[in-house]
């Protein structure tokens, strides 16, 4: 059975409280809109056949522009004045032939690979199921202070007057303590047949709705709990942008350890946060001495299993500079050489093996992502391109192989092309054994032969990540 994917985008941001700014749901992120992770994330899974995303009905041009280079699967649909007309137009326009839905918070950004297949295996085995996190606070009932009854004889509240700030006077009072015991936080993926949410879009009162599984459980419908993720934070107020701003420096930069942030709300959650560190899938792995890693006479050696296969082509070129700037090729610089023209630093190999990873993912192609025109692109490094666009288009997957070809009459490859292996292997937080790098010439003929810049090929294998 197809699973289809709905993004609510539709909100008008009013409690992110910045008016004449970009939506949140477009403000950068890590470099990228906030729309676009959760776009990619869905868009790049393997079991997930199209994606449908309810957007501000004023802003779809902008939306298009920002999502659609993304994917094919992607479309974009005009929401409603609510957040359940916007789903329910996104429905309408989610290709017939998906039985299973997942509905997703786009502004909840660091959902992963792994939580939307547990939510979809939930839907499809028992019905609506969400993603929700067990609350590990205290939970406390309040009422506003102007309700506050005083007893007679009883100490009156304290004048404002003198005592501090008017934000650091309480405005509430507790009623009572909730015993949070069988409390769970909502979160999203959440998953239905398609028959039920629509449904459940249907009936009365779905205006007040916050969420689609609570929709299912006014039509009597058991609705299941599937473990969340600390990390799938929902980005509402400017607070949450700057916590989502860790969390994607900590993905795009693959920093070894959590920032205290991080660990903070790991210990205080009691879930893994998988972005968050190298044992879980998404940091670097340990490159060793130089040599190690390198691929044997043999190839890759031990047992391998992949399901899901990808196959994705690279090719980039530029002309050779005359302004003294440095080589960089396959994240390595080549002292004495000329360097290669370009916004960035040219790397070309580098440029091919994005292209290639993007190709593999259905994410268009390196262009769409790092255009020139940018200026916040100018310099930036292969390395941190090749990140970059790892943290975009690698959820759930992971790189077999890489055949890549520097094509020129200059530098000589060999001699380092185990040192590139690595450093492209670092970049992509994978191994030195699954990159090949050659060299090769065109034996004097066209642009490439009379010296005059260089190109480079590359081909991708990705597989997804067992289960």
């Amino acid at each position: 059975m197809l699973t289809g994917a709905i993004l609510a985008m539709g909100g008008s941001g009013t409690r992110f409280g910045e008016p004449g700014r970009p939506v949140k749901q477009l403000r950068p992120l890590g470099g990228i809109p906030v729309a676009a992770w959760a776009a990619r994330a869905f868009a790049g899974h393997p079991e997930i056949s199209s994606v449908v995303c309810a957007v501000p009905a004023s802003l779809t041009g902008a939306f298009e522009e920002a999502l659609l280079p993304l994917s094919t699967k992607i479309k974009i649909c005009p929401g409603g004045a609510t957040r359940s007309e916007s789903v329910l137009c996104a429905l309408r326009a989610l290709d017939s032939s998906c039985g299973i839905v997942l509905v997703h918070d786009g502004v909840r950004p660091f959902v992963t690979a792994e939580l939307i297949s547990r939510v979809r295996k939930a839907a499809m085995a028992f019905g609506p199921a969400l993603a929700a996190v067990p609350l590990t606070d205290t939970l406390k009932a309040g009422a506003p202070l102007a309700e506050l009854t005083v007893p007679q004889g009883a100490a009156r509240r304290p004048a404002a007057e003198g005592r501090g700030e008017p934000g650091d006077l309480p405005g509430f009072y507790v009623v009572s303590t909730v015993p949070r015991r069988g409390f769970w936080q909502a979160q999203t993926p959440q998953g239905f047949p398609r028959e039920l949410l629509e449904e459940a879009l249907s009936g009365a009162g779905i205006a007040e709705a916050t969420d689609e599984a609570s929709l299912s459980e006014r039509l009597g419908r058991q609705v299941f709990l599937v473990r969340g993720d600390a990390c799938n934070i929902k980005i509402t107020s400017r607070r949450d942008l700057e916590l989502a701003e860790l969390i994607a420096a900590q993905i795009l930069d693959r920093s070894p350890a959590p920032t205290a942030a991080l660990d903070a709300l790991k210990a205080a959650q009691g879930l893994p946060c998988p972005q968050g560190s190298p044992g879980e899938g998404r940091g670097p792995r340990a490159e060793g001495p130089p040599g190690a890693g390198e691929a044997s006479p043999e190839g890759l050696s031990g047992p391998l299993s992949f399901q899901g296969l990808r196959v994705g082509q690279g090719f980039d070129f530029h002309a050779f500079a005359d302004d003294g700037r440095p080589l960089w090729l396959g994240c390595v610089q080549f002292p004495g050489e000329r360097g290669l023209l370009g916004h960035s630093d040219a790397d070309v190999l580098a440029h091919a093996l994005a292209d290639a990873i993007l190709g593999a993912a259905g994410l268009g192609d390196i262009g769409g992502v790092f255009p020139d025109t940018e200026p916040g692109w100018k310099g930036v490094s292969g390395a941190e391109i090749l990140r970059r666009v790892w943290a975009l288009a690698g959820s759930g997957l992971e790189i077999v192989n890489a055949d890549l070809t520097v094509i020129g009459e200059r530098p000589k490859v060999a001699p380092r092309r185990g040192e590139m292996a690595r450093a492209l292997a670092g970049a992509l937080g994978s191994e030195a054994c699954r990159f090949n790098v050659k060299g090769k010439t065109t034996e004097s003929l066209g642009f490439l032969g009379r010296g005059e810049g260089l190109a480079a090929a590359a081909t991708v294998l990705l597989a997804a990540k067992p289960a």
